[in-house]
């Protein structure tokens, strides 16, 4: 049996998608404690894996939450990295908009243009790489959700094409930076009186684990002892998106690599782990 690090917790992110029951979000952050430091990895959507519930058996992580809820991504994610999952967290949508227009919105730079317009769903984001000031909770999760661009040739692919060279890869970077920009704002010193205000959005919007006076207790940890801004590390689980499974797209992750990243990064165990603690399927 492994021993885990003092005081050293993991947590599972995910937000689901609005057209889907799938999982559009899945992070695992892992926060140590005595040293202070934050290792925030996501685990690309259509990450290939092999679960099988019932008589039934997926291959894509994100199907996860929709085969059996949080209890199931939680399972499907823990296997997959070889490290337990502590304490889960679902965001619903609005309760992310209600939680950054409570901060006073947020500032952040685009990384890339970003113009699609999908009146199905209402949905219009234009925005250009460059820094903007006070985003309202719309404006980031539209930031945030921008995957693909549809002002290109209509003649490809009906206008459509990646909003980022590195497709979702580049998406999850931004969903990082944006939720330490949030976090950032949050945890600063005017924003103390609005504490009451952060619960009381958290637990109406948030599906979790986490007890009232563990969400206090962690959130003192990182006010009074963490600078945001050198102790989270990021990162996205190296893989090949380009990969086709049943007939589907899938993210093939690549094992060496993952198990590097879960080391430096996730493992909250006091000894590193090997290839034979992960669950990596490849086709």
């Amino acid at each position: 049996v492994k021993e885990l690090k003092d005081q050293c917790y993991t947590f599972l992110l995910a937000a689901s998608d609005q057209s889907s029951g799938n999982t559009d979000t899945i992070i695992v952050v892992t926060y140590d404690v005595p040293n202070q430091k934050v290792g925030m990895v996501s685990v690309p959507r259509d990450t290939l894996i092999e679960r099988t519930i019932g008589s039934r058996t997926y291959h894509k992580i994100n199907a996860a939450y929709a085969y059996g809820g949080m209890e199931e991504l939680q399972a499907a994610v823990s296997e997959l990295l070889g490290i337990p999952i502590h304490f889960t967290i679902k965001v619903n949508i609005n309760g992310f908009v209600e939680l950054v227009d409570a901060v006073g919105g947020v500032d952040f730079e685009v990384p890339v243009h970003m113009s699609y317009d999908d009146p199905t769903q209402n949905l219009h984001i234009h925005y250009e790489p460059q820094m903007y000031y006070g985003l309202t909770g719309q404006q980031v999760l539209e930031i945030a959700r921008c995957r693909s661009n549809s002002d290109g040739d209509p003649n490809v692919n009906g206008g459509v094409y990646p909003a980022y060279p590195d497709s979702d890869i580049g998406r999850t970077r931004t969903q990082q930076q944006l939720l330490i920009a949030i976090a950032k704002k949050m945890l600063s010193w005017n924003s103390l009186p609005k504490i009451k205000e952060y619960i009381d959005i958290f637990q109406e919007n948030v599906q979790t684990n986490l007890e009232l006076t563990e969400m206090i207790w962690f959130a003192e940890q990182v006010f009074y002892g963490m600078d945001l801004s050198t102790g989270v590390t990021t990162a996205t689980l190296p893989g090949d998106g380009a990969v086709s499974y049943n007939g589907a797209s899938v993210y093939e992750l690549f094992p060496e690599e993952v198990l590097e990243i879960v080391n430096t990064m996730l493992n909250p165990y006091t000894e590193d782990l090997t290839l034979e603690d992960l669950t990596i399927f490849q086709k």
